[in-house]
């Protein structure tokens, strides 16, 4: 008799979601940035494109893996960000298939749905705002820092 070893599916790594974003951000003709600032905590890409109505939206993304969240000074960048009227998401998944690991955040394509391929523009205030007691969405009012 066999004994089977049942192991966890893996995660994906970051640079997996990365690249995932990358490539299509490249197949929607979105401008795909990495951003280097000397302020620690900025998102990690811009993506800068048109939605489906031909408006122009920028957009901030904070790449995580599965199951990961925002450290405590991306978390209030983010709120400084979004209390300016950025759009600001985090990104923690290539797609649905890996949603057991996931909390709550957005993946490449919902993230894609949502903004670039919308008619619409979205309100910043729909979307995710953090705070140190949420690891999860919440569309509440966070003050400006």
């Amino acid at each position: 008799m066999s004994t089977t070893t049942h192991r966890a599916p893996s995660r994906p790594l970051e640079k997996v979601i990365e690249q995932a974003l990358q490539d299509a951000c490249a197949a929607h003709n979105i401008m795909y940035l990495k951003f280097t600032s000397g302020v620690t905590g900025v998102p990690d890409r811009i993506l800068q494109g048109v939605n489906a109505a031909g408006q122009p939206l920028t957009v901030y993304v904070e790449l995580k893996r599965p199951g990961t969240h925002p450290r405590t000074r991306q978390k209030e960048v983010m709120n400084r960000l979004m209390s300016r009227g950025a759009l600001v998401f985090v990104v923690d998944a290539r797609d649905i298939d890996v949603t057991h690991f996931r909390h709550s955040y957005h993946t490449v394509e919902s993230l894609l749905e949502l903004t670039f391929l919308s008619t619409e523009i979205p309100v910043p205030e729909r979307f995710e705002l953090f705070n140190a007691n949420t690891k999860a969405n919440t569309y509440s009012a966070v003050p400006a820092l």
